[in-house]
């Protein structure tokens, strides 16, 4: 029996991966999602990404975020956005380093999906957990300046695979009617962190600076080599993640 409530959202256009965190992202006609993990092979299922070495789960603390093993994007949203801020358009859509790229549904469309599960072609089920915010590391690596503040609200989505198979071009994102199974997770952000760089305050900023201390001292007693790879990430487009001192302070006592 044909499911009433089940509507197509939009269609896959493009699937990214890349295999450790700053490599170049690899461009797919066909992935293979693995329930609670991402995509096979992919930077953020191997726990190899920039920032997997957060773990600011709000569910289980002290574990990673799950909407940190899938991102899904508006192809659709960065063209209007960087459209309407007189920026050149991508060359790919990889160059946003989200995984899954659809077409036929707005930004604001996708953001609207936050808390609600999905399927994701004929076999793989998805939770749409938050705004997958975007970072001036992108920016760089992308060598569109303005792009972060263009796209804030195009940025995607970040999603936890629930059931995952094979999934490829031309899929569709689909609204479901059964009830979810799993909790939504913000994730324990920075303060100011689904705010926009412009509009954030000097509590906001401040207060994401002593969170981020308090997480480089916490990492370095404990994953010390995600620590470094995040940093790494950040000085390839000559930025720095961690607070300056701070990362050179600690790393000097290692």
């Amino acid at each position: 029996m044909t499911d009433p409530q089940k509507k197509v959202l939009g269609e896959i256009v493009g699937l990214f991966t890349s295999p450790y965190s700053s490599k170049p992202m690899v461009e797919h006609t066909e992935v293979e999602l693995l329930a609670h993990m991402g995509i096979s092979g992919d930077r953020y299922a191997t726990h190899q990404g920039t920032y997997s070495a957060l773990k600011l789960s709000s569910r289980l603390p002290g574990t990673r975020e799950p909407g940190r093993q899938l991102t899904l994007l508006s192809a659709d949203g960065i063209d209007e956005k960087l459209r309407a801020a007189g920026l050149a358009p991508p060359a790919s859509y990889g160059e946003f380093r989200r995984n899954v790229v659809l077409r036929n549904i707005s930004a604001e469309d996708l953001i609207a999906l936050q808390g609600c599960e999905f399927g994701l072609g004929e076999e793989c089920r998805i939770f749409v957990h938050r705004h997958c915010v975007p970072c001036f590391y992108n920016e760089r690596m992308c060598q569109r300046p303005g792009q972060l503040e263009a796209i804030f609200d195009a940025s995607g989505v970040s999603c936890e695979v629930l059931v995952g198979g094979k999934l490829q071009i031309g899929d569709q994102l689909i609204r479901i009617s059964t009830p979810t199974s799993t909790i939504r997770d913000l994730g324990a952000q920075p303060s100011g962190y689904f705010v926009r760089p412009t509009k954030r305050s000097p509590q906001m900023i401040s207060g994401a600076l002593a969170q981020l201390r308090s997480m480089l001292v916490d990492l370095i007693a404990t994953d010390p080599e995600g620590a470094k790879r995040l940093q790494a990430a950040y000085r390839s487009v000559d930025l720095d993640f961690w607070p300056k001192r701070d990362w050179e302070r600690v790393t000097d006592e290692l």
